[in-house]
This record gives C-alpha cells, sequence and structure tokens, in this order.
C-alpha cells in the first residue's frame, strides 16, 4: 500500500508541469477567442484546439474575417529551451537546449519525420470558396530559436515569417492582425 502512495505522489508531482502548461495555454486560448470575437472574426475550431503538436497533420482552426478565411495550424512545445528547424513539409529538426547553450549547429538536432499540413481539412463547407490564407501559431511558451532553410544556410524566423508551409505567429500578434 505505501508503494502505491508512493506511486501516486510520483505521478501528482510530474503531471503538474502539464497542468500549468494546459493552464497557461487555455488562458492564452480564451484571450484570443475573446479577441477575436471583438474583432468581428467568425471563428470555427476542433476539440481542445489549443493544445495542437508540431506532428499533428491537421489544422486546428480556421477564423473568417474581411471576405477571407485564415486557416490555423497550432503547434506548442514543453520548454522555451527549445530549437526547432523547419527543414521540409515532410521533416523537422529539434534539440532541447541547455540553459548555458544559446545556439547549436544543425548536426546535434534529432530529425522527426511528420506529414505535411492540411490547412483545407478545418475549414467548412460553406467557406472552402473564400480565400485562404495559411497560419501557423506557436502557443506558449515560445522556442527560443525557430528557424528555415535558405540557399545560403537557415534563417532565424519571428513573427510574420513564412515557416514554409504557413506564416508563423505566437497567440498576441495573431490577436493583433484583428484589431480594429
Amino acid at each position: 500500500m505505501l508503494l502505491l502512495y508512493i506511486f501516486l505522489l510520483v505521478l501528482l508531482f510530474s503531471s503538474v508541469p502539464y497542468l500549468i502548461l494546459m493552464i497557461r495555454r487555455g488562458r492564452a486560448a480564451a484571450e484570443l477567442r475573446e479577441r477575436l470575437h471583438r474583432a468581428g472574426c467568425e471563428f470555427f475550431g476542433r476539440g481542445i484546439w489549443y493544445m495542437g503538436g508540431i506532428d499533428g497533420r491537421r489544422a486546428e482552426f480556421c477564423v473568417r474575417f474581411d471576405g477571407r478565411v485564415i486557416s490555423v495550424k497550432v503547434i506548442g512545445f514543453l520548454s522555451a529551451g527549445t530549437a526547432v528547424h523547419f527543414e521540409s513539409p515532410e521533416s523537422y529538426l529539434m534539440k532541447a537546449l541547455k540553459p548555458s547553450e544559446t545556439d547549436a549547429p544543425l548536426s546535434a538536432y534529432k530529425r522527426h519525420k511528420k506529414k505535411p499540413y492540411d490547412f483545407t481539412s478545418v475549414i467548412p463547407k460553406e467557406w472552402s470558396s473564400l480565400p485562404t490564407a495559411r497560419v501557423i501559431l506557436v502557443m506558449d511558451p515560445y522556442p527560443e530559436k525557430l528557424t528555415r532553410p535558405i540557399p545560403s544556410g537557415e534563417k532565424r524566423l519571428s513573427i510574420g515569417d513564412n515557416a514554409g508551409e504557413g506564416e508563423l505567429y505566437d497567440a498576441a500578434s495573431f490577436a493583433g492582425l484583428f484589431t480594429k
């Protein structure tokens, strides 16, 4: 019986960071939805859309605003000390940076396979004829480094840059697109 209590305590304490992450993302998602609503946007999403991951194929939500649709793929990371390199629509490189590290060569990153994002899967049929933009929304915490390849090496990505499959935003800057 003692082992069961120890196991439950370990389980409880190991899940605390994930619970904190869910709460932080939930608050950011609620604020984003409120700002979109105030701006007059129509929101269409699936499930717990703010917990999307980089490996998930389907977009999590879309927004209709001003006669166009913005389809959004949500990605998130467990730690701000992460470096991600969007190699291609089929793969990315990722590395957890140590606190003393600010950078690491791409050869130190681990390669991950993924399927290209499907930005059309979330768009309702009645919106499918409207012009569509693609956005990759990075939920809290924002990683230390996001890059993509360019002919002369790699480009460090910032808000509004094309990450290969869509434009990159965080929740606050995405909501800022709709401020009247």
